[in-house]
């Protein structure tokens, strides 16, 4: 479904306050991301996971207070990969076709009147 619109959003960070030198450093992202058809109606499906981040390269570091969403979008997507954000965008598409199309139908029993 080539026309499926994405979307990352970042739904909380854990933090470790126990490095002094590191304040509030991030260690987890709880993330989402959705995808959107619109085609003769709106379908939509997403996942959801978290990632860990290791230990922040000498002059990389970022106050919490001054992280933006898009930059640790880019964080979770570097963490994640091409080839895992492509698996996910796969399974959000299946999603989306199973709703279009579903797989498998409930009918009623044919001796129900």
């Amino acid at each position: 479904m080539s026309s499926t619109t994405y979307t990352w959003t970042i739904a909380a960070l854990d933090c470790s306050n126990t490095d002094d030198a590191f304040p509030a450093k991030v260690i987890t992202a709880h993330w989402r991301l959705d995808g959107e058809f619109l085609s003769g109606g709106q379908f939509s499906a997403g996942v959801y996971g978290t990632v860990s981040f290791e230990e922040p390269e000498a002059g990389s570091f970022v106050p919490f207070d001054q992280l933006t969403e898009a930059q640790v979008i880019g964080w979770v997507e570097a963490a994640l990969g091409d080839e895992q954000v492509a698996k996910y965008k796969a399974n959000i598409e299946q999603q989306i076709a199973d709703l279009i199309a579903p797989p498998v139908e409930s009918k009623p029993l044919p001796w129900a009147a």
